[in-house]
């Protein structure tokens, strides 16, 4: 009886090691798709082209979503709310580049570069070879 307890823990670990791994690997994937994609967004915003700029915006919407469901996951509450924050400003940035606002896509963009930065600040840790999320 214990040895199948004993077995059933240890593959619980292992499975629940592998899950955390994967959320991990998401978690990165999302941070370079959100960075190509931020500095499209930026080439498209100073090219005056909205289709595009609404393009990038909706997908980094959904990439912050993401981003936040991984932070409170992780219960690194401030890290959701930059995340939200930047959700927010990318739909801001879609909204004004449909209605072809520069000037509230220029305010998104801002804002959505203040949210990163702050939880990059907060959240991000220099490494060897890259960076590293430090909770």
């Amino acid at each position: 009886m214990k040895r199948t307890f004993c077995r059933l823990l240890a593959a619980g670990l292992c499975w629940a090691t592998m899950a955390l791994a994967a959320d991990d690997k998401d978690f990165q994937t999302w941070m370079k798709t959100a960075g190509g994609t931020i500095g499209g967004l930026k080439k498209a915003l100073d090219a005056k082209n909205n289709g595009e700029a609404a393009q990038a915006a909706r997908k980094l919407e959904d990439v912050f979503s993401h981003v936040e469901m991984y932070m409170t996951e992780q219960k690194v509450q401030d890290g959701a709310g930059y995340a939200r924050d930047a959700g927010s400003a990318a739909k801001q940035i879609a909204a004004a580049a449909d209605a072809g606002n520069a000037s509230d896509a220029g305010a998104g963009f801002s804002k959505l570069g203040g949210a990163c930065k702050s939880c990059h600040d907060a959240h991000r840790e220099k490494v060897e070879g890259g960076f590293r999320f430090k909770p």
